[in-house]
Order: structure tokens, then C-alpha cells, then sequence
């Protein structure tokens, strides 16, 4: 005689779907969720989705008329753009396309001036 039969609940295994549609879909925009569309799960999918938050903080900072509130915004900005900064590293250790610390940070660097339309 066998066992109870174990139904199956949830998604199959190796289902990457809260990667793929992204884990935070629930907290962005719709046209937030447009942007990000097709994520894969990879480091370039979270730099990305921290690009559209950095995005939707940036616009704020204009309608913010609370001098706290803004203080706030601008450190959660600075803290994005330095957790950008070390994914970026990551993903150039990830690749192949750092040999140490100081071309990884430098290409970081670059990469987010670039993105950013920073000189």
C-alpha cells in the first residue's frame, strides 16, 4: 500500500518566473514593469531595476517640498547608486572583463557615467 499521493504546490522546480518577472514587479509602475520586461534574473537585471527605482526617486526629488523628506530621498539615491556601483563590479569579476579590484571599480565607474549621462 502506498502513501498519501504529495500534490504538487507551487511553481516546478527551477522555475525562475520571480526572476524572469521580477521579484519587486509588485512595487513598480506599469511602465516601471514595461522597462524591466524580459528580465533573466541576472546581476544586469537587479543594476537595472535599481536604474528604474534611482529613476522614480530622481523625479521625486523635484515635487518634494518637505526639506526632511528630500534629505531622505537624496541618501536612498546615494545608497542606490553605490549598491549600482558594486553590482557593476560584480558583473565585470562575473564576466571576465575585470583581472583586480582597480579595473573592476574603473569600469564601474565608467559604465555609470555613461548610463547616466555623467563627465
Amino acid at each position: 500500500m502506498t502513501g498519501p499521493v504529495k500534490k504538487n504546490h507551487g511553481a516546478p522546480k527551477g522555475n525562475k518566473n520571480a526572476l524572469k518577472h521580477g521579484f519587486y514587479a509588485r512595487f513598480h509602475t506599469r511602465e516601471e514593469n514595461q522597462q524591466l520586461h524580459g528580465m533573466q534574473g541576472s546581476v544586469r537585471d537587479e543594476i537595472d531595476n535599481l536604474r528604474v527605482m534611482a529613476q522614480r526617486l530622481n523625479l521625486q526629488l523635484n515635487d518634494c517640498p518637505d526639506q526632511d523628506i528630500l534629505l531622505k530621498t537624496i541618501r536612498t539615491l546615494v545608497k542606490l547608486f553605490d549598491s549600482i556601483g558594486s553590482l557593476e563590479k560584480v558583473e565585470a569579476f562575473l564576466t571576465g572583463k575585470a583581472n583586480d579590484s582597480d579595473q573592476a571599480i574603473q569600469e564601474a565607474i565608467d559604465s555609470l557615467k555613461e548610463k547616466w549621462d555623467l563627465s
